[in-house]
């Protein structure tokens, strides 16, 4: 999907967030760290559309891998389909 798609679905009156891959991981990492890390999931659960630029663009470590996981878990079936 590319900013485009977000930004109709954002017309649209869906929320969106468009955010690089690698910031998003980054920011997840923090949140173990500082006991966050659960709010932070149920906060990107509750957003209709993700939009990851440059998913993939680089090898992912393990634990990265997970955390993408664990947050695709999370947001399916989190909200009922308009």
């Amino acid at each position: 999907m590319s900013w485009r798609a977000g930004a109709e679905a954002a017309r649209n009156g869906f929320t969106v967030l468009y955010t690089r891959t690698t910031r998003l991981l980054q920011e997840l990492r923090v949140a173990h760290g500082d006991g966050s890390f659960s709010r932070r999931l149920a906060a990107l659960a509750r957003i209709d559309v993700l939009v990851l630029d440059d998913f993939a663009g680089a090898p992912m470590e393990p634990a990265s891998a997970t955390t993408c996981s664990n947050s695709w878990d999370d947001r399916v079936g989190a909200k009922a389909p308009r």
